[in-house]
């Protein structure tokens, strides 16, 4: 049974889910989609149903600290994504001085030592660019700020996760950001970390301050979309 509105288009028999369409005198009603499918545009063509693509970013999660002694980022790292985006916002310590570290979780466990690490960093006081490229001692987590400031002398950056959910290889992890030390002068940071404790499956990443708590700071896990 069609249905005539005015001014005299005729609609045809409505389909569930469908949609109508057209112009002139005979409107049309498309297929219906599936759960999470969208309308899609075809020009003057027929208008269907199909599945979007995928954000290239995805939001994953959120931990914000505050006067915490640790920060574990461990919602969602698994094969869904080979890349991840970790942003940290606002971080700063209890204790003006610290060392902002982090500790990598492979094969379930926050890894303690075994870490090679590669740090540039250079302030406005002193702008000779240093290097440090070393294999860290036995206890010693890797670090990502070394001397940053307490209060409003707060920093932040950006860490890129290669495909935590590989088996075969080391996980390399980049990171670059800046912050203001403890003297007050603004820090530039490029580094790399590589947790050399085994090739398990990394699920997490802890942070902590060498001395004290970490008093602010937001961190935010994406997921690069793989195609």
């Amino acid at each position: 049974m069609s249905f005539i509105t005015s001014p005299g288009v005729i609609i045809p028999p409505l389909t569930a889910g469908g949609v109508a369409y057209g112009t002139g005198s005979q409107a049309k009603i498309t297929s219906a989609g599936t759960v999470g499918q969208v309308l899609t545009s075809a020009g003057a063509g027929v208008p269907v149903f199909a599945t979007p693509n995928p954000d290239a970013l995805t939001f994953l999660s959120s931990v914000n600290a505050n006067n915490s002694a640790t920060v574990d980022i461990e919602t969602t790292f698994n094969s869904t994504y080979d890349n991840y985006l970790l942003v940290v916002s606002d971080v700063s310590l209890i204790t003006g001085g610290g060392t902002l570290q982090a500790l990598l979780k492979i094969n379930g466990t926050y890894q303690t030592q075994s870490y090679r690490t590669f740090i540039i960093s250079g302030d406005d006081f002193a702008p000779i660019v240093t290097g440090t490229n070393q294999d860290l001692p036995a206890s010693t987590p890797a670090n990502v700020f070394i001397s940053l400031g307490q209060g409003n002398r707060n920093g932040g950056f950006t860490m890129l996760i290669q495909n935590p959910s590989n088996t075969t290889n080391y996980k390399p992890i980049s990171f670059n950001g800046s912050f203001n030390n403890n003297n007050g002068h603004v820090t530039t940071v490029i580094g790399s970390i590589m947790g050399l404790s085994g090739t398990q499956a990394m699920t997490g990443i802890r942070f902590q301050s060498s001395s004290g708590n970490i008093d602010t700071g937001i961190f935010r896990l994406y997921g690069f979309a793989n195609s």
